[in-house]
């Protein structure tokens, strides 16, 4: 049987407190998964993650982000834009001027759309390339099996004249020799 940690507890023998981040329950008690620490009732304003352990970008608007990734949920303080409020803007005359700076989350920004579309569309280019191929090699296929059958009907005994008629100017064709590789 699973021992059982009072709330506020956590770990092997229940020897871990939960982060003093965590959101607590209306009855001010703060609950955390037994195994993993993480906060039951989410985290508390300024601060994301499973442990509720990092801090929001100081550019978030009431210092408020997503409790999962960091985006900042209300918006950006003034003269900054990015989902971290990362990038600040400058406005000098009716000009715009933008300067990057790096925040560190604890994660990287990447958004599950972020991945799944080129993955998407890597895997459509490949099955449209392998259509197309599919189909050069079904044309040539039918193309030579033409010619082969024309080439035999035509040596054998009493093909129709229009069937070898069609079939030599076709042979022609394939045997055709410019006159720029004649030697003379």
């Amino acid at each position: 049987m699973e021992e059982e940690c009072e709330p506020g507890k956590y770990g092997n023998s229940c020897s871990h407190n939960c982060s003093q981040n965590c959101e607590s329950l209306p009855n001010s008690i703060v609950l955390c998964d037994k195994e993993t620490g993480e906060c039951f009732a989410g985290c508390k304003a300024g601060v994301y993650g499973d442990l509720c352990d990092q801090l929001c970008s100081i550019n978030c608007k009431e210092h408020t982000c997503n409790q999962l990734n960091g985006h900042c949920t209300r918006g950006c303080r003034e003269n900054h834009i990015g989902d971290f409020c990362e990038t600040r803007q400058e406005v000098h005359q009716g000009t715009t001027y933008s300067s990057h700076t790096t925040v560190t989350t604890g994660e990287a920004p990447t958004s599950k759309s972020q991945i799944v579309i080129p993955v998407v569309v890597t895997i459509l280019v490949l099955i449209l390339v392998g259509f197309a191929c599919a189909v050069i090699i079904f044309i040539w296929r039918i193309k030579k099996k033409k010619a082969s059958y024309n080439i035999h009907h035509c040596s054998g005994a009493k093909p129709s004249a229009i069937d070898c008629s069609v079939a030599a100017a076709a042979s022609d064709i394939t045997q055709y020799t410019p006159p720029s590789a004649l030697t003379i």
